[in-house]
Parts: C-alpha cells; sequence; structure tokens
C-alpha cells in the first residue's frame, strides 16, 4: 500500500510540473523542492528583496531577508538568511522588489554548504509590498 501511495505522489508531482513548466525559469524548475524530514523553520509574513546570482553557469533567484535571521524575536542585521524559492514564478523575478512570504524552510546544502543561513524554500505565500 505505502508503494502504491508514493507512485501517486510522483505521478502528481509530474504532472504538476508540466503544467507549471511554462511559469518557472529553468534554472528555478531545478531546484528540489523541500522535503518533509528536512524542515528547519518556518517563515510566516517575512520581509525581504528579491535577487540574482550566478552560480555554476545559471541565473538563481532568491530572497534575501530584510529582517536578517528569520523566526528571531529581535530582528539581526549583521546576518541575513537567503531563501532559494523552490518555484518562483516569472512575475516576481524583478531584482530588488520587496516581497512578504510564508512557507517551509529547509537547509540547502548542495551548492552552498559554507553559507549556514542558505535555506531552500517551499513558499505558501508570496506578495509584492510597497517601499
Amino acid at each position: 500500500m505505502g508503494n502504491l501511495n508514493s507512485a501517486a505522489k510522483i505521478i502528481f508531482l509530474f504532472l504538476l510540473l508540466i503544467s507549471c513548466s511554462d511559469k518557472f525559469s529553468d534554472s528555478q524548475k531545478e531546484m528540489a523542492c523541500v522535503q518533509q524530514g528536512e524542515i528547519i523553520k518556518t517563515a510566516i509574513n517575512a520581509k525581504g528583496v528579491i535577487m540574482k546570482m550566478e552560480k555554476g553557469g545559471r541565473e538563481i533567484w532568491y530572497i534575501l531577508s530584510m529582517e536578517g535571521v528569520i523566526g528571531q524575536s529581535a530582528p539581526t542585521y549583521d546576518t541575513r538568511d537567503l531563501v532559494i524559492p523552490c518555484s518562483l514564478h516569472n512575475d516576481f523575478m524583478k531584482e530588488g522588489e520587496l516581497v512578504r512570504f510564508s512557507g517551509n524552510l529547509a537547509l540547502y546544502g548542495k551548492e552552498f554548504i559554507e553559507l549556514p543561513h542558505v535555506f531552500l524554500g517551499d513558499l505558501s505565500k508570496i506578495e509584492f509590498i510597497e517601499n
């Protein structure tokens, strides 16, 4: 029974990726989504700014926390969390735009193992905010 459930999840994920493939950049589609067991923390209405970087010949879009470390009771500005969304709609690929976002965050150690504040984010909400 467990194998059938796993197969159904894989088929659903495959269909979801096909149906949404035109809405996301190629590099964002390559990002693996957050696995349930890897979640480190949850962002709730966190403020950030949309940024991009080049890494390994590809463009990576991310959100730099404007409040420092997400989830801290008092904002810290000497250390900032960087969130690489599992999927970021093309509408949000506007460098320098301020956003408010929520979602589950997992440590992203694949390419950024030396940076402890880099997270892969499965965002449930993202919206532009005014300056």
